[in-house]
């Protein structure tokens, strides 16, 4: 069953809409064209049932932080989608107590903050897709297993915060093209996890941090001038990777717990490494750290017996 939403009168400058789903195979559907419209769907005890949301012009709303536009709870095999085209866009989905949900925004113009929350679900995935400026994303999931998390800005002045808490077994990717870029991802209480941060311009900063890790993988790339990475694992067995071309860039890498491997790898000048690895227990640490350029800083420090480390600067 479909359920069109449009403005409510042609000279209404608001436009709002909500549908609520209780049976199986319901969808929602709302495009909106025009200045000022609000978008609202919530689902509800659904099984197999889509929301999508469609704006097209300035000031539209289709949620935020903290009211999300497409809301669905208690739900099986459901999709939420946000599509918005213009200025000034506010987007949010929210889904909780579900399995097997998906959830994609995706925005095209300046200003514009999307906001997905995934909570109490399983294998979900949620995909955040910004291009423009000024734009601001953050995606949450929070006792979720099984899950993908993707995030794409292309764009100045960017800034994408992910957080996965009492999560496990969980992929976040976030892509960003810019200048003045910001991204965080943290992970609390995971095991078999990964977070993968790419950058590629000017004054970007990139964080990972994952915290009762176990076997847990961070890589972060950036190219552009006067980067910062900074990368933090606690646990056992943990693999964080580094790459950094470019001017200034400052990499800062600590892993506390056993058998855990970090690569460094920078290009420029200016540049300064420095890894932290600790742990006993017999497990053997390894440490790599490769500079090509001029005025290299690196510092390596492991406790325990049986470590490999490898610097080389030329």
């Amino acid at each position: 069953m479909k359920y069109p939403l449009s403005a409510l009168a042609s000279a209404l400058a608001l436009a709002f809409a909500t549908i609520s789903a209780q049976a199986a195979d319901n969808s929602v559907a709302t495009a909106q064209k025009g200045d000022g419209n609000i978008a609202y769907a919530e689902q509800s005890d659904a099984k197999g049932a889509k929301a999508a949301i469609s704006q097209v012009g300035n000031n539209n709303k289709a949620g935020d932080a903290k009211n999300p536009g497409i809301f669905q709870k208690k739900s099986q095999d459901v999709e939420a989608q946000i599509s918005q085209k213009g200025n000034e866009n506010n987007a949010a989905i929210r889904q909780e107590n579900s399995s097997q949900s998906t959830a994609l925004v995706s925005q095209s113009g300046e200003q514009n903050a999307g906001t997905i929350r995934q909570d109490n679900d399983k294998k979900s995935k949620a995909s955040l897709s910004q291009e423009g400026k000024k734009n601001a994303a953050t995606l949450e999931q929070q006792n979720v297993s099984d899950s993908q998390l993707t995030a794409k800005q292309s764009g100045a002045d960017n800034k994408i915060a992910v957080k996965q808490l009492d999560s496990g077994h969980g992929i976040a990717n976030i892509d960003q093209n810019g200048s003045q870029n910001n991204a965080v991802a943290t992970q609390t209480k995971v095991d078999f996890s990964e977070v993968n941060i790419k950058q590629s311009g000017n004054s970007n900063t990139a964080k990972a941090t994952q915290k009762d890790a176990q076997q847990v993988g961070s890589t972060i790339a950036q190219n552009g001038s006067d980067n910062n990475a900074l990368t933090e694992q606690s646990g056992k067995k943990n693999i964080s990777t580094i790459n950094q071309k470019g001017n200034k860039n400052l990499t800062t890498l600590t892993q506390a717990g056993v058998g855990s491997e970090s690569l460094v790898s920078q290009n420029g000048y200016d540049n300064k490494a420095q890894v932290n690895q600790f742990g006993t227990g017999g497990k053997i640490n390894y440490s790599s750290i490769a500079q090509s350029g001029n005025s290299y800083s690196a510092n390596v420090t492991q406790h325990g017996s049986g470590n490999v480390v490898g610097i080389v600067q030329h």
